[in-house]
Parts: C-alpha cells; structure tokens; sequence
C-alpha cells in the first residue's frame, strides 16, 4: 500500500490539536463567559450578532464533522491501486483539513476571547487569508506533482 509523505502525517497531527484547542479553550472559560456570545461576525471581522452562550459549541463539533469527513474520504482512497492521482487527491484533502480545522479553531478562541473583552473580533485579515489559504495551498501538491 501506498503511503504519502511524513510532512503530510503532521499536517494531521496539527487539525487534531487544533479541534482539541477548539473544544478545550472554550470548556476552560465557558463558567466565565456571559449568558449572551458573538456568534457571527461581518466581513470586517468585528462581532455584528449574539446568541446564547451553549451556542459556542456548535463551531467545535461542525469542525469535528467536517475533520471526519475529509478523514474518512482521504481514508478511502487508500488501495492498493492508488496511483499518483490518488496519491496528490490524499494531499489535498489533507491541507483542506487543515486549513478547516486551524480556521474553527481560531474562530471559536476568537468568540471566546471576544466575549471576555480580550479582542474586538476575528480581524479584517480572517476572511482575506482564509479565502487566499482555501484556494492557494490545496494546489501546492498538484505542482509538486508537476515536477
């Protein structure tokens, strides 16, 4: 059976710490957070509507969804024919993994930390540099499958 490369394995362990830290920052301040959260937030960054508070945890277990599913996919394509095509398919579904995991990672310590009044949001740059990293970074094993 085929195998990728190492750099990819640890692009895995990276989306598994990061949805631990989305789902153990906010269990760490959740008895310190206000009945009422930002839940969602403009294209500046800046936090525009509010829920209650058990609505944080939609963000962490979306994120365990999405993880699986990409996991599970990137799983399947494991055989024992899996040829080069195969083969850069596993790499970007793992680096689309990863930018998912890192990104409900962050939004969800950024709701947290905006609720304490630690930050004013999730910056004007989010959505600029999660839109760039989503179509950018999954082609990169696609040009190095080119050389």
């Amino acid at each position: 059976m085929k195998t990728i490369n190492k750099e990819y394995k640890i692009i895995d362990y990276i989306s598994s710490i990061a949805l631990l830290v989305s789902l153990i920052f906010p269990a760490i301040f959740y008895s310190h957070l206000p009945d009422q959260i930002p839940i969602h937030f403009n294209a500046t960054g800046q936090a525009d509507n509010e829920a209650d508070k058990i609505t944080l945890w939609i963000i962490p277990i979306l994120g365990f969804i999405f993880y699986f599913g990409l996991f599970k996919l990137e799983k399947y394509l494991t055989t024992e024919r899996a040829g080069k095509e195969t083969m850069v398919a596993q790499k970007i579904l793992k680096i689309l993994n990863l930018i998912i995991s890192l990104s409900f990672s962050y939004i969800t310590v950024q709701i947290v930390l905006t609720a304490l009044n630690k930050s004013e949001g999730l910056g004007f740059w989010f959505i600029y540099v999660f839109t760039f990293s989503m179509i950018f970074f999954p082609f990169i094993p696609i040009l190095k499958n080119k050389k």
